[in-house]
């Protein structure tokens, strides 16, 4: 995750209470690795606590640092009895891979991350307590914008699994009862639905998927530009939508997702999208959308998300392109 305000903590304790806010979700046997640049807690990332898991993490850490310019790395295992043991190794191989990279490095380990849990300071062999996550400052920002910080990532993941399924038949249907003014009715639609905070319609979900399936990457990416109404209820709007859909179609709805969501927060939501996208063509023997691919290897390096918004058009070229009349965001 990208944090849009870095903020400054007080402490290995305010850091760890942090990592909820900034992962999207309570994580458990895991390794979290965030990056400072100043003092500022710039972004985060995390893998499973399972050594031949953390393995590509390892071997993302350098780039992630380069591409984060981060001055300092605080690792973080966040591990049971059970998990303990391979997730103190993990974060002392990473450690080891950072020894040369000129970065500060502190390591961390605590069982849970709750208010008054004990963590250890691996390196410097302290100890302390964990202040109350739901007081730190990027979760009170999160719980602000409506941006879901869920108490696992199991409970995250239930958003992200197919629903009842719109077939391309009924998304024909829908689409061609709209004539001419198609593309430029949906992108309105999916606009208002942005603005009040609805719910999308079948109507309006069967419309999208059938726009997607034409492959048209220029009206997809148009409809990235709804996020300018506000970036949290344009992904979860897409999100639900992508519920709605299958193949190709789902791949490209949750591309938008993720790329929302990577430019804005760079949450949770944009691995979970991403995943997801690859997931929806698998099965189907397809290639996963050119701007999945790209969001996976940028994720996969921290790469900064507001590099990505010159991938979202203006607003008169998505009138151009699409016909609709705009309001001003």
């Amino acid at each position: 995750m990208t944090v849009s305000e870095p903020v400054r903590l007080a402490g290995p304790g305010e850091i760890i209470a942090a990592v909820p806010s900034i992962l999207g979700f309570y994580p458990t046997n895991s390794v979290v690795a965030l990056f400072v640049t100043d003092g500022e807690l710039r972004c985060g990332m995390r893998s499973d606590a399972d050594v031949r898991a953390a393995f590509d993490a390892l071997d993302g850490l350098r780039a992630a640092v380069a591409s984060t310019g981060a001055s300092a790395v605080v690792l973080i295992a966040v591990a049971d009895d059970d998990h303990a043991d391979d997730a103190a190794m993990i974060v002392r191989s990473a450690v080891n891979v950072l020894a040369d990279s000129g970065v500060g490095v502190s390591a961390l380990s605590v069982a849970a991350i709750d208010v008054g849990a004990q963590f250890a300071d691996l390196l410097r062999g302290t100890a302390g307590t964990v202040p109350d996550p739901m007081d730190c400052p990027i979760m009170v920002e999160a719980i602000r914008t409506d941006r879901p910080v869920a108490r696992s990532r199991s409970v995250l993941e239930e958003r992200y699994r197919p629903g009842v399924e719109i077939p391309r038949q009924a998304q024909a249907a829908a689409a061609h009862a709209r004539g001419s003014r198609l593309i430029a009715v949906t992108m309105e639609e999916l606009v208002e639905v942005v603005r009040s905070r609805q719910l999308p319609s079948d109507d309006l979900s069967a419309r999208i998927g059938f726009l997607l399936g034409q492959e048209s990457l220029t009206v997809r990416d148009s409809f990235a530009y709804s996020a300018h109404y506000g970036h949290q209820a344009a992904a979860t709007a897409m999100l639900q939508i992508a519920a709605r859909l299958r193949g190709r179609e789902r791949a490209h709805a949750m591309a938008l997702v993720a790329l929302i969501s990577y430019i804005h927060d760079g949450s949770a939501q944009t691995r979970l999208a991403i995943d997801a996208a690859f997931a929806a063509v698998e099965d189907i023997g397809a290639e996963v959308p050119k701007l999945v691919d790209l969001l996976h290897q940028a994720y996969g390096v921290a790469l900064p998300g507001e590099q990505f918004a010159g991938c979202i058009p203006a607003k008169s070229v998505v009138e151009r392109v699409t016909g609709a009349v705009l309001p001003t965001p």
